[in-house]
């Protein structure tokens, strides 16, 4: 797919989110429920956590499951923008 013309997101009032799995092999834009939505089922652990997993990092935070990603990135104080979590293969960052 070629893209034609920009996408614009500034209509959009929900936090948006970058993802990306094996640096720029898949890239997609969700926000918090469609995300979800697509990996709820997946090894993404969005509620629960047991010791053998491995944590979502920034430079300065770590989260264990992605509920709690989103919470921080969502915090209205802190806003989240700009701050890149990673989890082995798999990034997100809040970009709006």
């Amino acid at each position: 797919m070629k893209l034609e013309k920009q996408i614009e997101l500034s209509s959009i009032t929900q936090p948006l989110y970058l993802c990306s799995w094996n640096g720029s092999q898949i890239v997609q834009i969700h926000n918090r429920e469609t995300f979800t939505k697509e990996y709820e089922t997946t090894n993404m652990r969005f509620d629960s956590f047991d010791e053998t997993s491995l944590s979502y990092e920034s430079k300065h935070n770590s989260f264990n499951t992605m509920n709690e990603v989103f919470n921080y990135l969502e915090n209205e104080e802190y806003g989240g923008l700009n701050e890149t979590f990673i989890c082995d293969n798999f990034e997100i960052v809040r970009v709006k």
